[in-house]
């Protein structure tokens, strides 16, 4: 598990799940998409938990477009946002495995 005061990735199988938290500034956006870059070829899944924000910014919604957008592009993938639990799931489609 990466462990930063602003988010925490958890890598289970095939998936990896993001927890992002309050004091989540604009300047971590990039440090979160290059991790989350980096996962293991494997793991095909990205969930985003927003829970831990507790009201979703501009900021933290900033951070949640960069990363499904940059997980759209590296693994060809779609997501689907779940907001009464204020958590995202990404997955990637089988044809781009």
């Amino acid at each position: 598990m990466h462990d930063r005061a602003q988010y925490q990735i958890e890598i289970a199988g095939e998936s990896a799940t993001v927890y992002l938290f309050e004091n989540l500034a604009l300047s971590d956006e990039s440090a979160l998409v290059a991790h989350c870059r980096e996962l293991p070829g494997h793991v095909r899944i990205l969930r985003v938990d927003a829970r831990g924000l507790g009201a979703l910014t501009a900021t933290g919604m900033g951070a949640v477009r960069a990363l499904f957008a940059a997980w759209r592009e590296r693994r060809e993938g779609h997501f689907a946002l779940r907001s009464s639990y204020l958590v995202a799931t990404a997955r990637q489609l089988e044809s781009a495995a």
